[in-house]
């Protein structure tokens, strides 16, 4: 694993930081990602109450792949990459914590992981933070301290300077949504939301990046979710329960959305939450969308015929679709990039 990440990293230090030195910033990443992921993956067992304590190679590929990210124009020096890579690991191992002990004790450590590989204390990395006290934002909806108008293709992905400057930067997105929405919104922006908002810009830009908010109904999960959407420019797909609602309709629901990702290739918020849930088979197909990108048996042969029909030149430009097997793997590598799910849930 350290031969793969080292090299892939390289690679990028090489073309994206021709200022840094690779070996300054390129074993002490890959070393450090890798202690903490063995160290979580040790420490962090599931329980019941904590089923979802589970890690994986994806969360270790998702931090090299998040520092990768950044806009290369806002790094300095290595104490940059060294910030983006504190800021990476805790979107992907802090976040999943549910309380502030198992919380504190990653901080802790991923601070004497970073003193033992970077050979600087982790306070010192972090800096003031966008609230003056170490707290680290990154999004894309920001640029030159105004709201990004460019194109979600040529956003970039920076560091947020501060608290107020990322409110009132929100705060012109939401009066943007409440004027073209039927639903308006009158949010308060306080701290914690503007981290929210954060959290999901960052996963919307990720392939297959996916979210699952948990909290009591009313706490703004759906509001923030709608939100952060608009600021990314995706669209949003939500179902409609009815009282005869069943594996049909949720069948041409999945369709829906499917077709809308995959041939039409729009961005696409999949928000799906527990009061929906009104059959075990659907939170299977969940399962499903988040693992492989597809539901078995979704389309009948005449619908594939249609989507391979509406996919199959963009396919052939991008070296694809010689079969219509290798076409319709296509469609669903489009899905997969462009579509992603929220899921909100009650601890309750």
């Amino acid at each position: 694993m350290t031969r793969i990440f080292t090299t892939i990293l390289g690679w990028w230090c090489t073309a994206q930081l021709p200022s840094v030195s690779v070996t300054t910033i390129n074993a002490p990443i890959v070393a450090a990602t890798l202690e903490i992921f063995k160290t979580v993956s040790k420490e962090l067992l599931p329980s019941p109450a904590k089923s979802h304590y589970t890690f994986n190679l994806r969360d270790l590929a998702k931090v090299i792949q998040g520092v990768m990210s950044v806009d290369p124009k806002v790094i300095d020096g290595a104490d940059d990459v060294f910030r983006v890579w504190v800021h990476e690991c805790k979107r992907i191992f802090q976040d999943r914590l549910i309380d502030n002990t198992d919380q504190d004790w990653f901080h802790k450590m991923q601070g004497e992981c970073a003193n033992k590989h970077f050979k600087k204390p982790m306070d010192k990395i972090m800096g003031d933070g966008a609230d003056g006290n170490g707290l680290l934002l990154y999004g894309d909806f920001i640029l030159d301290s105004k709201k990004a108008e460019a194109e979600y293709e040529n956003r970039k992905y920076q560091p947020v300077a501060s608290m107020d400057l990322a409110t009132s930067i929100i705060k012109e997105f939401m009066e943007d949504y409440n004027q073209i929405s039927k639903s308006p919104m009158e949010l308060v922006l306080f701290g914690y939301v503007v981290e929210h908002i954060c959290r999901l810009d960052r996963v919307f830009r990720q392939p297959a990046g996916h979210a699952l908010l948990v909290g009591v109904g009313g706490s703004g999960r759906q509001s923030l979710t709608r939100l952060a959407a608009f600021i990314s420019d995706f669209a949003i797909f939500s179902i409609e329960i009815t009282k005869n609602y069943g594996t049909e309709a949720w069948f041409d629901d999945l369709k829906t959305v499917f077709t809308k990702a995959g041939s039409e290739d729009k961005r696409m918020v999949f928000l799906f939450t527990d009061s929906q849930i009104v059959m075990e088979s659907q939170l299977e197909d969940v399962n499903n969308i988040l693992n492989t990108g597809s539901v078995p048996n979704l389309f009948a042969a005449d619908e594939v015929m249609g989507i391979l029909d509406a996919v199959s030149t963009k396919a052939r430009a991008a070296g694809r679709g010689l079969t219509p097997t290798d076409t319709f793997e296509f469609f669903i590598d489009q899905c997969r990039k462009n579509m992603h799910v929220v899921l909100c849930m009650s601890p309750i």
